[in-house]
């Protein structure tokens, strides 16, 4: 099935990025702290005495199609475009230096993000995805978002996926 290889895929991108934190396929839950600390908080490669939480997400959102014919109405061809939300969360801190505070770490993060989609254009399954791209972020919130009780940056990408579908 296209979902999980785009899934996949798009998953295999986001673990190449250098700092990117805990990458889920999904979203993922837990009641007790123990469990938030164990899905959510990482180390800082920079800092690793520090640990925040770190998270990224991956969720399909819409996949509607739209028919097309070949000329010779023989074959049916289905053109599908996804749409995939990539969210990423990082954990508050401060510190007098603004290269090492949070919000700039969050910023470089969301960057690297969207090089690592930017010229990715088949997410490297030519065989399914027609184009892909670009990576946009629709709403970065620097300042206070709840991620299960901890107070967050976060940051929301689409992708747009581009499939043809035959008979």
């Amino acid at each position: 099935m296209n979902f999980e290889e785009i899934r996949d895929a798009i998953y295999g991108t986001l673990l190449e990025i250098d700092g990117i934190g805990k990458v889920f396929r999904h979203r993922r839950y837990t009641n007790d702290i123990e469990g938030l600390i164990s899905l959510y908080v990482v180390p800082l490669p920079e800092n690793p005495e520090k640990s925040v939480p770190c998270v990224v997400w991956i969720d399909r959102v819409s996949a509607p199609e739209n028919a097309i014919s070949d000329e010779a109405e023989t074959t049916v061809v289905v053109e599908r475009t996804e749409t995939w939300r990539i969210e990423l969360y990082h954990g508050l801190y401060d510190d007098e230096n603004e290269d090492q505070a949070s919000v700039t770490r969050f910023q470089r993060l969301a960057d690297k993000i969207q090089s690592a989609f930017r010229f990715n254009d088949d997410l490297g399954i030519p065989q399914i995805v027609r184009g892909s791209g670009p990576l946009t972020m629709d709403l970065a919130d620097r300042y206070t978002q709840d991620l299960s009780g901890f107070t967050c940056h976060m940051a929301i990408f689409s992708l747009r996926v581009q499939q043809l579908l035959t008979t």
